[in-house]
């Protein structure tokens, strides 16, 4: 069931991603609400999807993004839209977490 080609499925009326991950109010259902497509921008409301298509924070729209969801994302908020929605301890944290990566490859 874990199979890599097996397509993945969230949820039907799933909420938007950005939404749930930087904590924003009123949340947002994902624009794919059956929660069918294979595109990731699918799974966020229709102005985090808008952002995020052109390749800007998904939050603001201002600023190149900073941080993504995972690696191989599309989905990234700047530093100051993490800060405003999650704390500038999360911020402080995405750094620690990179410096550490930073002095392991150095090794």
């Amino acid at each position: 069931m874990n199979h890599p080609a097996a397509p993945r499925r969230r949820p039907p009326f799933s909420v938007c991603l950005a939404c749930q991950e930087y904590q924003v109010h009123p949340q947002e259902l994902a624009v794919d609400v059956e929660g069918t497509s294979p595109r990731e921008v699918d799974a966020l409301c229709s102005p985090h999807r808008a952002r995020s298509t052109e390749g800007a924070c998904v939050l603001c729209g201002n600023r190149w993004p900073w941080v993504r969801l995972h690696g191989k994302s599309v989905i990234g908020a700047c530093r100051p839209c993490v800060v405003k929605h999650l704390g500038e301890e999360a911020a402080l944290e995405v750094e620690a977490r990179w410096d550490a990566i930073e002095r392991a490859r150095r090794l």
